[in-house]
C-alpha cells in the first residue's frame, strides 16, 4: 500500500453539507489477474482478483481468469468494470479495503 487508508469524512460548513465520494481515477494491468488501482484520495494499491473469481464460479466471471480477457477492463463512472454489460464489477469500497 502506498499510504494509509482512511475514507474521508464528510466535510461540513454552516451553509451546507458535502460528501467526498471515493472513486477510481485509473487502473493499470499489474500481472495475471491483478490491477494496480489509483483512487481519488491519492492512494493506490494492487488488487488480486484471482481468489474472488475462483471462489465464485460463474459463467460471467470465469472467462476473466484468463489474462487476455481480464486485461479488457475499462473505467466507467469511477469504477473498474469488465464486459460491455458490466459482467464483473466490484463496490469501490471493497477494492479500496482489499482483500475482496
Amino acid at each position: 500500500r502506498n499510504s494509509a487508508r482512511k475514507l474521508q469524512q464528510p466535510k461540513t460548513s454552516s451553509r451546507h453539507i458535502t460528501t467526498t465520494r471515493l472513486y477510481i481515477v485509473r487502473a493499470e494491468y499489474a500481472r495475471y489477474v491483478s490491477l494496480h488501482i489509483f483512487f481519488s484520495d491519492g492512494t493506490s494499491q494492487t488488487v488480486d482478483f484471482k481468489p474472488f473469481i475462483l471462489a465464485h464460479p460463474h459463467p460471467q466471471y470465469n472467462r476473466y481468469i484468463e489474462p487476455k480477457n481480464f486485461k479488457k477492463f475499462t473505467i466507467e463512472h469511477g469504477n473498474v468494470v469488465w464486459g460491455k454489460n458490466w459482467d464483473m464489477i466490484f463496490p469501490i469500497e471493497d477494492l479500496y479495503n482489499f482483500p475482496l
